[in-house]
């Protein structure tokens, strides 16, 4: 796989393997959506150590194939 973080609100994943994978996208804060591919997709936020909040998604990343996820 190859990962790519554009600042804190972005990331992408190349998956170059032979199979499809899943992918667990999450990003600090809270928001209701995230954007996927360039359709918004409802996420799920999470709590975390100390009260830090964390939002995060799964989204499948085809053999071969890029998905970028975005906060909106």
């Amino acid at each position: 796989i190859s990962m790519r973080h554009i600042g804190n609100r972005s990331s992408e994943l190349t998956n170059m393997g032979k199979k499809a994978l899943g992918w667990r996208a999450s990003f600090d804060g809270t928001f209701t959506t995230l954007l996927v591919g360039g359709k918004l997709l409802r996420a799920h936020a999470q709590s975390r150590d100390a009260g830090h909040v964390s939002t995060w998604i799964e989204v499948a990343v085809p053999a071969g194939g890029t998905v970028s996820v975005k906060v909106p």
